[in-house]
């Protein structure tokens, strides 16, 4: 009997269960549709308009100067201190004196080679003569704790002033 009234309650519960399900899928997209933000439309783009380039004659800003008119502005000035245009560069000349560290001296003290530490960790071995930084920088003095240099630095009109400058040895 129980059985029997299990099976009849179960049978009437599934008959409850239709396929009517209309109203409740509307009311679904309709909570999901009013949760959705509205994107705003994007605004007109202007047509573009393209400028032409008017100074072809002119040189590029971007390009290096042309060496010949390097020269030949050098060589209008010859009561001036200049740098050596045509010697061979040492590899620490691309790195500025701020960027090289002294890790110390090699040799006997009439005749001392500095150990010079470029900003990518290799170790050069420099001697008085040798030059290094930007501003082409020749060293005049090697003692155990720093390296004398002299510097050319450029005064704007063409001409270059000596500046002398110290790189300490930093241990560590």
């Amino acid at each position: 009997m129980i059985r029997l009234l299990v099976v009849v309650l179960s049978v009437c519960m599934l008959f409850g269960c239709g396929d009517d399900l209309a109203e409740v899928k509307s009311f679904v997209q309709q909570v999901q549709d009013s949760r959705r933000p509205r994107p705003e439309p994007l605004p007109e783009i202007p047509a573009f308009s393209h400028v032409p380039y008017v100074a072809k004659a002119v040189r590029s800003p971007f390009a290096e100067p042309d060496a010949q008119l390097i020269e030949v502005q050098v060589a209008e000035r010859k009561d001036c201190l200049t740098p050596q245009a045509k010697r061979a560069r040492h590899p620490l000349e691309s790195y500025a004196i701020d960027d090289l560290t002294m890790r110390g001296t090699l040799g006997q003290e009439n005749e001392l080679y500095a150990l010079i530490e470029a900003q990518v960790g290799k170790l050069y071995r420099v001697n008085v003569g040798d030059y290094l930084g930007l501003f082409h920088g020749r060293i005049t003095h090697i003692s155990p704790r720093q390296i004398t240099l002299v510097e050319l630095v450029p005064e704007g009109d063409g001409c270059w002033s000596e500046r002398i400058s110290n790189l300490e040895l930093k241990t560590g």
